[in-house]
């Protein structure tokens, strides 16, 4: 029986594109990510119409409760205080979930000769994007500041230096990071991989992130967790999943308030004590509403910039005095759990702990391999950690930047006609 020879243009090649671009687009213009997630989907989605006649989706759990939170958001239009809104971003996210299961569908069914294809455009995207992030710390990101202009370059400084510029582009790498090192170790002997491996780890430890170093760092130490007590960690992981999400609305109270002088813990930046407040604040509109929320993506809508407030932090705090002036929530709540529980109340936090218990139970139920395992849940739990302490929960760059992220290592740790597929309901 002769093989069936391998099309000359495959789902490998449109997802290797993006892997190979991903990173680069990540760090020099982060809002870049969302055209790249869509060119991708739209490619994907094209082969599989003309070639099978029929869309391969994700199925089973996790794409119910997708569908369930779309459901909810939309419903919510209902008692939205700004209508328009929420339908319109409701709409968006709708298409942005519908992409990620035709995404993450297509990746899942690679076979072992497009494999080698696809793991050519992620390696290479990966030593494209790291070294172009070595380039921009050493020259404090001459790139991003001459496409950014003298306007940027002033919105840009942090601490005389322009390389926060890179803050969101190095969240979305940290997600990266995970599909990548399975990559690298795949291709090149252990030496070799694990050179590469470190100095990567490495770079997106120079963040000037907090948020993005700590979930690069809890990812490790979940890594490793797995790997030591590969049946008992997933499950241990869905219980601090869930104790989180229900008690996130009483952390931020628990937290020594950066306002009063005399806090007895020493916050290290001025950012980390502005978001307690931020935290704080938000935890106010959660007790308006708490079943069913004030409707989605509202936080940006309640309060403008005649709202802004003088905050005034004691010498105390950050070992100087400072003031920021700001919303009281500006723009969102600079935390996805956070966000979620004033805006969807206690229907979409349950939804929404339905979704990550499901994934959850699809790794642990559905990937054999111990390493593989351990780098899905290690993924999974970078993008919690920056997730739970900065960006919106609904910004597209980052929905986008999960999902490609998502979809990268689903097309490492996926078998087709094993078991993976079959118990992670993808058909």
């Amino acid at each position: 029986m002769t093989e069936t020879a391998t099309p000359r243009f495959t789902t490998a090649h449109v997802l290797a594109t993006a892997a190979a671009i991903f990173v680069p687009m990540a760090i020099l213009l982060a809002k870049g990510v969302a055209p790249v997630f869509a060119l991708a989907v739209v490619g994907v989605a094209a082969l599989a119409l003309v070639r099978r006649r029929r869309l391969p989706l994700l199925t089973g759990p996790v794409a119910y409760f997708l569908a369930a939170m779309t459901a909810w958001v939309l419903l919510t239009w209902f008692w939205s205080i700004p209508p328009n809104d929420t339908i319109k971003t409701g709409i968006s996210l709708a298409l942005t979930f519908l992409g990620g299961a035709v995404l993450i569908g297509c990746a899942a069914r690679i076979d072992r000769r497009e494999r080698r294809t696809y793991n050519a455009g992620l390696i290479a995207g990966g030593a494209l994007g790291f070294a172009l992030i070595a380039f921009e710390f050493a020259t404090d990101a001459w790139l991003a500041r001459l496409l950014y202009g003298p306007a940027g370059k002033r919105l840009l400084l942090v601490e005389g230096r322009h390389t926060a510029a890179m803050n969101s582009g190095l969240a979305a790498t940290a997600l990266f990071f995970w599909a990548w090192v399975l990559a690298v170790k795949a291709r090149f002997a252990g030496k070799l991989a694990g050179v590469a491996i470190a100095a990567a780890f490495v770079l997106i430890l120079l963040v000037k992130s907090d948020a993005v170093a700590a979930g690069l760092i809890a990812g490790m130490v979940v890594f490793g967790g797995v790997l030591a007590l590969l049946r008992a960690m997933p499950w241990s992981m869905a219980a601090v999943i869930a104790i989180g999400i229900a008690s996130a609305p009483l952390i931020p109270g628990l937290l020594p308030n950066p306002l009063e002088p005399g806090a007895r813990v020493p916050w290290p930046t001025l950012t980390a004590a502005h978001r307690i407040v931020i935290w704080n604040n938000t935890v106010r509109h959660i007790r308006d509403n708490p079943v069913v929320g004030g409707s989605f993506d509202t936080a940006c809508s309640l309060y403008g910039s005649m709202d802004k407030v003088l905050y005034r932090y004691p010498e105390s705090i950050i070992g100087k005095p400072a003031t920021t002036l700001y919303e009281p929530i500006p723009l969102h709540p600079h935390s996805g759990v956070l966000q979620v529980w004033p805006e969807l109340g206690m229907m979409g936090v349950l939804i929404l702990l339905g979704l990550l218990l499901a994934v959850v139970r699809a790794i642990a139920t559905g990937i054999e391999a111990g390493a593989d395992r351990a780098t899905a849940l290690a993924m999974l739990t970078t993008m919690m950690t920056i997730a739970s302490i900065s960006f919106g929960a609904w910004q597209s760059w980052w929905l986008t930047s999960i999902l490609l992220a998502s979809a990268f290592l689903v097309a490492q740790v996926t078998r087709p006609g094993g078991r993976a597929a079959r118990d992670d309901g993808l058909s």
